[in-house]
C-alpha cells in the first residue's frame, strides 16, 4: 500500500534477512538507516516487537504504527502490552496499535494500512477502532456503488450512500479555490 500510494518521501526498509524489499534496498537494523525515521511500521513477530521499540527509540524515531498483533496467549500478551508502554513511554514514541489497521494521509500519498486499496484523496477524516469498519468504508466510499461484499441491510446501503456523498463534497471543496 505505501508504494502504490505514491508515498513522496524516503522509504527505509529494515529486514535483516534481506538486501531488498520490493525493489528497495534494506539495511539490517533501524540505525542501520543512518536517517531520520518520522514514523515506522512495524510488521515483525511479537517477540521482536519491544527491541524495535528500543532501537528505534535509541534511533530517534518519535511515532510508530504497529500492525503486529500480540501473542494469542492472554497470559503472554498482558506482559507484552506493558513492555511495549514502557518502550514507548521510555523514548516518547507515540504509538498507533498494536493489531492497527494502520495510517491513511492521501495528501503525502501515505498509506501503511493493511487494507486492500487506496483511498481518494479529500478532506474527510476516519477515526474508528475497528480495522474492518474502516475497511468497509473505504471500499463503499471508492466503490462508487457497488456493494459486493455479501448481503447488506438498508441500513448499511443508506451509511455507503451517505459516505459517498459526504466523501464527493470532501473532494470537490477540495478543488474550489
Amino acid at each position: 500500500n505505501l508504494l502504490a500510494g505514491g508515498f513522496r518521501g524516503t522509504i527505509h526498509a529494515v529486514d535483516p534477512h534481506h538486501r531488498k524489499i520490493l525493489g528497495h534496498k534494506a539495511v539490517p537494523t533501524l540505525t542501520a538507516a543512518k536517517a531520520k525515521i518520522d514514523l515506522a511500521v512495524i510488521a515483525t513477530p511479537c517477540d521482536t516487537v519491544v527491541s524495535l521499540l528500543n532501537e528505534g527509540g535509541a534511533a530517534g524515531v518519535r511515532s510508530a504504527v504497529l500492525l503486529t498483533a500480540p501473542p494469542g496467549d492472554p497470559a503472554q500478551a498482558k506482559p507484552w502490552e506493558r513492555d511495549i508502554l514502557a518502550a514507548t513511554r521510555k523514548h516518547r514514541i507515540r504509538l498507533l496499535g498494536p493489531e492497527a489497521f494502520g495510517v491513511i494521509r492521501t495528501d503525502i500519498g501515505l498509506n501503511v494500512t493493511v487494507g486492500g486499496g487506496q483511498a481518494l484523496p479529500g478532506r474527510l477524516a476516519l477515526v474508528t477502532q475497528s480495522g474492518a469498519i474502516c475497511s468497509a468504508l473505504i471500499d463503499f466510499a471508492t466503490n462508487d456503488g457497488d456493494m459486493r461484499a455479501g448481503r447488506r441491510s438498508q441500513q448499511t446501503r443508506e451509511a455507503a450512500k451517505w459516505l459517498r456523498a459526504a466523501y464527493r463534497e470532501a473532494l470537490k471543496a477540495r478543488a474550489e479555490p
